[in-house]
């Protein structure tokens, strides 16, 4: 990815956490 390590593990967690929400 192009993004930051630090910052693109930040965004997965953040998706990960969405799907969570979602209840999925």
């Amino acid at each position: 990815s192009d993004m930051d390590p630090e910052a693109e593990a930040f965004f997965k967690k953040y998706l990960e956490d969405q799907e969570k929400q979602k209840g999925k």
